[in-house]
């Protein structure tokens, strides 16, 4: 089995790595003038912030085809929304995610036509989720409780006592 080793520097008298090796070679992390890194070797080609200080766009650096993330914020400074673009020959839309206070919505695309649509309601009891309640839509385009494709229900904020719930409502799995 095997295995490397990654090092880091760091800016003196500051949190922001200069570099980082592996093995033999060296590379370098940038950041803007509000000091937010722009630049994450082998992992992510471009990091863009708005002028809040939050990010709005990260590059990719995926194989032969990179992609981009784009992010969205409330008028409160909340992220509500993260979509994921594959770069191609023209960016395409392949999963979006919106936030609107306890409940996620993911939506899958294919070729620019959705195919997967997932709702997530969390619903807290004062120390975090409470009840999960997940449903899958997939290509029916209806919500799970009128005939979509699963639904996922969990109690306590450690997950526990999780129901799988396939369309026909019968359980198919208790974790």
């Amino acid at each position: 089995m095997g295995g490397y080793t990654r090092t880091y520097q760091s800016q003196s008298g500051s949190n922001q790595f200069v570099s980082t090796t592996v093995g033999n070679n060296v590379y370098g992390f940038d950041y803007d003038a509000q000091g937010n890194i722009t630049l994450m070797p082998q992992t992510l080609e471009g990091l863009v912030w708005d002028g809040l200080n939050r990010l709005s766009c990260i590059t990719l650096q995926t194989g032969t085809d990179p992609g981009k993330v784009f992010y969205g914020y409330d008028g409160q400074g909340n992220r509500n929304r993260k979509s994921n673009f594959s770069q191609g020959s023209t960016l395409a839309l392949t999963w979006d995610k919106t936030y609107l206070a306890v409940v996620e919505i993911y939506r899958k695309y294919t070729s620019g036509t959705m195919d997967k649509e997932q709702f997530t309601f969390e619903l807290g009891v004062g120390f975090g989720p409470g009840l999960l309640v997940e449903g899958e839509t997939g290509i029916t385009n209806k919500w799970p409780m009128q005939g979509g494709n699963n639904q996922r229900i969990g109690f306590d904020r450690l997950n526990c006592g999780v129901q799988q719930l396939p369309a026909k409502g019968f359980v198919a799995a208790v974790e």
